[in-house]
């Protein structure tokens, strides 16, 4: 219960991390979502790229902990 709940909050903080960057950067590809007014209308899109690094620098912190506690 404990390793889910640590887990989640990990990938609660990174993505939430990597947003903030992406927002205050004006990085689209860190962004979730984002629109822009073009001359043809407005085009509306998002990244999960935030979600996608957040969830495997989860799994890679879960085995590096698990290897080094569980021997």
């Amino acid at each position: 219960m404990k390793r889910v709940f640590l887990q989640g909050a990990m990938m609660v903080g990174i993505s939430g991390l990597l947003v903030f960057i992406g927002y205050s950067f004006r990085i689209k590809l860190l962004m979730l979502s984002y629109s822009e007014e073009t001359s043809s209308g407005i085009t509306v899109g998002g990244s999960i790229l935030p979600i996608v690094i957040a969830a495997i620098c989860c799994y890679l912190f879960d085995r590096i902990y698990y290897r080094t506690n569980v021997v």
